[in-house]
């Protein structure tokens, strides 16, 4: 880990000798991720302890099994609870996960003893004083101009991606419709499904956003990428953004995703997503989380 933060450090100080000299996946590999030994120690332990269909992450940051409430339980010494939560049945682990004494720095996380989503908040609407306003959207010219990105290179050269969620066919119609209408070129787009997938479309109005933003206030791009996730879970969302490291197709990935700080300090997925996106900085790869 301190190879990495260093590694880090001087590829993003100006005058250092690896100031922007970025790496490729296999480099990662030989020279940061963790050793086959290490993850077999790993993946010895989930066997032993009963877990089935355990995969590794091509670059070794991820291990994951299939289990059942017991095993879990047993495994890393907790104890899982099932709860109501706004009318939905969920369940999360009520005491700290723990790992063998060997696992000791190796493991830094254990990811999903809970199935909490991302909270939606609906806002609350009130009645403004005087005329009602005119709504309008900014259109991708208007970008450029809102942000004064006039005069910089388009991305012919750039390949992004977006996190998606769920059925994304409607979304990539969307796209081509928007691309239509406001005279752009058709983006080559390549979905990559990152664990089950869902016929879930409560969020194609956000990724119709993502994808049309992305793709068209550039100009143009190389290719669009949505790395699709199952379910808006931490576990979910943790493997999305690995994957988009361990792939390095993409300079950028855009994720209109939020949720409260202290569960993903909680369960893990803060410090494991903060070791991919290591990586993903050593590769060139930015990621980008909307706000507000």
């Amino acid at each position: 880990q301190a190879a990495v933060d260093r590694a880090v450090r001087a590829t993003y100080t100006p005058g250092s000798k690896s100031f922007h000299r970025f790496i490729t996946p296999a480099q990662w590999n030989a020279r940061y991720a963790p050793t086959a030994s290490t993850v077999a120690k790993v993946t010895s332990y989930l066997r032993h302890a009963g877990l089935a269909n355990i995969q590794v992450s091509s670059n070794r940051l991820l291990v994951s099994a299939a289990t059942t409430v017991g095993q879990a339980e047993k495994a890393f010494n907790t104890s899982l609870t099932s709860f109501v939560l706004s009318g939905v049945r969920r369940f999360a682990n009520t005491r700290a996960a723990m790992v063998p004494a060997p696992l000791r720095g190796v493991v830094r996380a254990v990811l999903g003893l809970n199935n909490l989503p991302l909270t939606h908040v609906k806002p609350q609407l009130v009645k403004a004083a005087g005329p009602p306003a005119l709504e309008a959207g900014l259109y991708p010219a208007q970008f450029n101009t809102t942000y004064h990105a006039k005069g910089t290179h388009n991305g012919s050269k750039t390949s992004v991606a977006v996190m998606t969620q769920g059925d994304t066919s409607s979304v990539i119609t969307s796209l081509r419709y928007a691309e239509a209408k406001e005279h752009k070129p058709r983006v080559p787009v390549t979905v990559v499904p990152v664990g089950p997938q869902s016929t879930d479309e409560s969020g194609a109005t956000e990724f119709d956003m993502d994808t049309q933003v992305s793709t068209m206030v550039p100009g143009v791009v190389k290719r669009l990428y949505l790395y699709n996730i199952g379910s808006l879970y931490d576990t979910n969302i943790v493997a999305g953004i690995n994957t988009f490291v361990a792939d390095n197709q993409s300079q950028g990935l855009s994720a209109s995703l939020g949720g409260c700080d202290i569960q993903a300090y909680l369960d893990g997925a803060m410090v494991a997503s903060d070791i991919s996106l290591q990586q993903g900085a050593l590769q060139g790869q930015s990621f980008f989380a909307s706000s507000g």
